[in-house]
């Protein structure tokens, strides 16, 4: 009985032992299940997430995972708007991976990034969201809006800032001189300064130093556009670094806007920040002067009186500030009814503005040498001029060699003066206008011999490839003319005939190497099938589509290395396609694995070659793609021991031989490497020929064998 007893207990501890066991098999196997979900992820987490379940989707350290793929999933892409549970989408360390990839700064470049409500009072999230997305701080909470790091970090990290970011906070920062001094200095910095402290505002010094801290570099461009003789308008000035539209006077207390130093410290940095001066001051000489001479359009804000009238009558002062830097109508139309008949000022302003023709007195729209200075300057004129001058071949030929002209002058031109299609200089003038559209058009109605020409032909085919339908017969099979419109339109190789294409391949590569993606196949048709066995074609192909022709190739190709590798570079995946006995060249695959290590998994015979190996994983972690099968796993287990011992072989020869070298030989009287110390570079020469002599690794060969050892760590081994 006692005995039975004793056996039962046995076997009830049997069973214990097996559930404990199991249990522990179960954790293990499902761990493993995880570490491989994770290095899937990882890897490629844009298929890997399709197949996962949902549950595993909500799991964190997936995701967590998924965020190191190079490409996300969309869902995790955009996750804070995405379907996912609040908890997922309000977690702190899911955030920061998302925050951290390379891809965040370009998609929440324009669109704005909001945080969940939970985080918005985290300050490392904050600061770590800030350099990317700006933006964000219209979200953060109130104890953030006080934050001087906060402030500075948004300053410092970015190189354009959101316009009036002062408003979102607090009133100790927009009180605070030194911050907003830097505020003022970043660009759109100017947009926030009406949220400074309305006492700084009011602060006349302070002003004045904001004022110069808004435009540090205005003053310089100022003077470099004096020294030339011309002052360049608005759209081609930058007022130093801050290239704001806003001008600080502006956002200034009235007081300020009335106190004669501020107004003309602003005015010499922005002339436009006239318009914000008192009415007192926008007639003040000084004032209007100092604002003219940085930026003559300030003019307009003027105000009527003595001062405008003396202005005007400096014809210097008009002619070279004004007139050149005005876009307004009304600054013109202020400046031509004081000098009606002055020729000089009328075509100056037609140059600075396509001003109304109705403004021109009627005795110069009759002169024929003022309408061909005039649509020089401004070949928009050229619509306006009677139609007797558009008619004229001096006044439509020098149209047409302007370089603003646009396309609608150019249809009127040729329209009301035809002699300019048959001119070979004007449509040499013609073709080289680049925003032609309509030259297509033109050449339709111009002689054979203009279409005959090459130069005229080769400058419109570069402009308009169309054009090379309108060539004549014995130019459209010149190479270059055959060449210039290939790349440009690859698509117009279908009327290059057969014999053409097999007797110069260049032209069957030209359209190769332009072609898009998209139409390779359109492409692969118009091409004649013997130029496939053209070695250089096919080199062409696959260093542009990586697509193996089976069909065209010859099977010669499969055993040329350059055309092996060139296929690798491309698509890796069709490696499958290059011969066997290539295949189980080492010497090959040594340099295939060296262009893509993925390659490995199309090596048969050398699969468990160390050299290849070593080399695959030491370039890529993705090898372990090829290595999934149960005699692949006691391998890797063995090749990562035996890489490894290198890797400790000789750092225990290095640290021993150094220290030998090193100790002096009092210390150590049975080794003489205390000799060998003459200085680092006979250190490194000797530890290296003797580690070669011993079989050690190499520079070469050690970097690769701790690459390698690390992507091998990364999967577990």
């Amino acid at each position: 009985m006692q005995r039975n007893e004793q056996r039962c207990q046995q076997i009830l501890e049997c069973k214990r032992q097996i559930e404990f066991w199991r249990s522990k098999l179960d954790v293990l196997e499902k761990e493993q299940t995880m570490q491989i979900k994770l290095a899937r992820l990882r890897l490629d987490a844009s298929s890997t997430w399709r197949s996962l379940s949902p549950r595993d989707r909500m799991d964190k350290r997936l995701i967590l995972a998924a965020m190191e793929s190079d490409k996300l999933p969309t869902c995790l892409d955009d996750f804070p708007n995405c379907n996912l549970p609040p908890s997922i989408r309000s977690d702190k360390d899911i955030l920061l991976a998302r925050v951290a990839r390379n891809d965040f700064q370009e998609k929440y470049d324009d669109e704005r990034f909001f945080v969940p409500p939970n985080l918005r009072g985290d300050k490392k999230v904050m600061m770590a969201i800030i350099p990317k997305a700006p933006t964000v701080i219209e979200c953060m909470s109130n104890n953030l809006r006080n934050d001087d790091e906060i402030f500075e970090i948004l300053l410092s990290s970015t190189s354009t800032i959101p316009n009036h970011v002062l408003q979102h906070f607090s009133d100790r920062i927009r009180s605070n001189k030194k911050m907003i001094l830097q505020l003022c200095s970043h660009r759109n910095g100017i947009s926030s300064f009406s949220f400074a402290s309305p006492n700084l505002r009011n602060d006349k010094a302070f002003m004045i130093e904001a004022i110069e801290a808004s435009y540090p570099n205005s003053t310089m461009n100022k003077n470099c556009s004096s020294s030339s003789g011309r002052v360049p308008t608005l759209s081609g000035r930058k007022h130093g670094s801050n290239n704001s539209s806003y001008q600080i006077l502006r956002y200034a207390s009235q007081r300020l806007q009335d106190d004669h130093d501020v107004v003309h410290a602003a005015v010499r940095k922005n002339g436009l920040n006239l318009k914000y001066a008192s009415y007192h001051l926008r007639r003040d000489f000084d004032i209007v002067t100092a604002a003219i001479e940085e930026n003559g359009e300030a003019f307009r804000y003027c105000l009527p009186g003595e001062v405008k009238d003396h202005l005007l009558s400096d014809r210097n002062l008009v002619l070279n500030r004004i007139i050149k830097n005005a876009w307004n109508d009304s600054t013109l139309k202020t400046c031509l009814d004081r000098f009606q008949t002055d020729q000089e000022m009328i075509l100056e302003a037609l140059a600075s503005s396509n001003i109304d023709w109705s403004l021109i007195p009627q005795n110069l729209k009759e002169s024929r040498e003022f309408v061909k200075n005039a649509v020089k300057r401004n070949p928009q004129s050229y619509l306006n001029i009677s139609e007797s001058f558009r008619q004229e071949f001096a006044i439509a030929s020098a149209v047409i060699k302007c370089e603003a002209v646009d396309n609608n002058v150019l249809v009127e031109a040729t329209e009301q003066c035809p002699r300019l299609l048959s001119d070979r200089e004007s449509m040499l003038t013609i073709t080289k206008c680049w925003w032609t559209d309509v030259l297509h058009e033109m050449l339709q109605f111009t002689p054979i011999e203009i279409r005959g020409d090459k130069t005229i032909m080769l400058n419109a085919i570069k402009n308009n490839p169309s054009t090379y339908e309108l060539c004549s017969e014995e130019l459209s099979m010149d190479r270059d003319i055959i060449l210039e419109t290939i790349k440009s339109r690859p698509s117009y190789l279908y009327q290059i005939p057969e014999a053409l294409q097999f007797e110069d391949p260049e032209i069957v590569i030209c359209a190769i190497k332009s072609c898009k993606r998209s139409d390779a196949w359109s492409l692969y048709e118009d091409i004649c099938e013997e130029m496939w066995s053209n070695r250089d074609v096919a080199i062409s192909w696959l260093s542009k589509f990586g697509d193996w022709l089976h069909d065209d190739f010859p099977e010669e190709f499969e055993e040329d290395e350059e055309i092996c590798l060139t296929l690798i570079e491309r698509n890796w995946p069709d490696f499958e396609n290059v011969s066997v006995a290539l295949r189980s060249n080492k010497q090959f695959m040594l340099k295939a694995l060296a262009v893509d290590a993925r390659v490995i998994r199309a090596v048969e015979e050398l699969r468990y070659d160390d050299d290849l190996t070593l080399l695959a994983f030491s370039k890529d972690k993705r090898a372990i793609q090829s290595y999934s099968g149960g005699d692949d796993f006691e391998y890797m287990v063995s090749l990562t021991k035996r890489l490894r011992k290198r890797i400790f072989d000789y750092d225990t020869f290095d640290r021993i031989f150094c220290t030998n070298v090193l100790c002096p030989a009092e210390k150590n009287p049975e080794c003489s490497l205390s000799l060998l110390n003459q200085g680092p570079d006979a250190m490194k020469y000797h530890s290296q020929l003797i580690a070669s002599y011993l079989g050690l690794p190499d520079k070469d060969e050690l970097h690769m064998l701790y690459a390698a050892s690390n992507n091998l760590r990364h999967w577990g081994f």
